[in-house]
């Protein structure tokens, strides 16, 4: 196995040759737990990099598309700010 910084090398030219979108279908509910999940991780201060401005743009969209009344785009935005953690 190559070590690691050849392994992610590889990986990183691998997804340069790819072309086309991924559809994922997801409940309001995955949807909801993946954007909590990606407003923890965006909040980390290690996470940095393009990596980290795709993520969130990722969970701004899901954001936008589980918000679908006053109270869960209030929730949603409270994600955001750490003092609102439970």
């Amino acid at each position: 196995m190559p070590d690691r910084p050849d392994l992610f090398d590889v990986a990183r030219e691998d997804l340069k040759r790819q072309s086309g979108r991924i559809t994922v279908a997801l409940t309001y509910t995955e949807a909801w737990s993946v954007l909590g999940q990606l407003q923890l991780a965006a909040r980390h201060p290690g996470n940095t990099g393009p990596g980290a401005r795709i993520a969130r743009q990722f969970a701004e969209l899901l954001q936008q598309e589980v918000s679908t009344t006053p109270m869960l785009a209030a929730i949603a935005d409270l994600g955001w700010n750490p003092e609102h953690d439970t």
